[in-house]
């Protein structure tokens, strides 16, 4: 099956491309970089929650070490596996990260290289926050199919989510018109 990805904003490529876009460096280097965002940006999107599993051999992706807190006991719990591989994807996004941090610091435009550290501190911690999000939704998931395996047939499985739904009064509104709007809350069930 072959998947068509297309370029949509999120907090991956945006501020990381524009970075990148920005810097003075060969275009070889540039082209090579934004590849390898781009293919860290489809592994978070659609790879990275399917091989999130309590019982995987790759440290980014074992759930069980992911989310075990060494500080608190409560909330540690112990890993049986040997964490012998290393996943790829994993490993290019540390690297493109690696590779951009040492790239904004020679960067000779004091102003430029001001900006560029900003918004890469804040892509960095998001790029982050996406991985610690696919742990937390891989475990979800799992505990949701293990509850819904052990369910007999006069049982069903609730899930409830808030939403609120902006109704827009313009076609193209400017931002200060849709700040601050209120919207109409919506809460949605579903059973399984």
């Amino acid at each position: 099956m072959k998947v068509k990805f297309t370029r949509k904003a999120s907090i991956f490529s945006f501020p990381s491309l524009n970075i990148v876009n920005g810097m003075p460096v060969p275009q070889v280097d540039r082209k090579r970089l934004l590849k390898q965002i781009d293919l860290a940006e489809q592994y978070q999107k659609v790879i990275n929650s399917d091989r999130c599993s309590n019982k995987s051999d790759c440290i980014t992706d074992c759930t069980t070490f992911g989310l075990s807190d060494p500080k608190c006991p409560e909330h540690q719990s112990k890993c049986t596996q040997a964490h012998t591989s290393d996943c790829p994807n994993c490993i290019n996004i540390s690297r493109t990260l690696d590779v951009i941090g040492e790239m904004i610091k020679k960067i000779s435009n004091e102003e430029f290289k001001r900006e560029s550290k900003y918004d890469f501190d804040n892509s960095s911690e998001h790029i982050i926050e996406w991985s610690r999000h696919n742990i937390r939704s891989a475990r979800g998931n799992e505990a949701k199919n293990q509850t819904i395996a052990q369910m007999g047939d006069d049982e069903a499985f609730c899930t409830f989510d808030w939403g609120q739904k902006i109704l827009p009064q313009e076609f193209r509104e400017k931002q200060s018109i849709y700040f601050g709007k209120k919207g109409m809350p919506v809460l949605v069930g579903s059973f399984v």
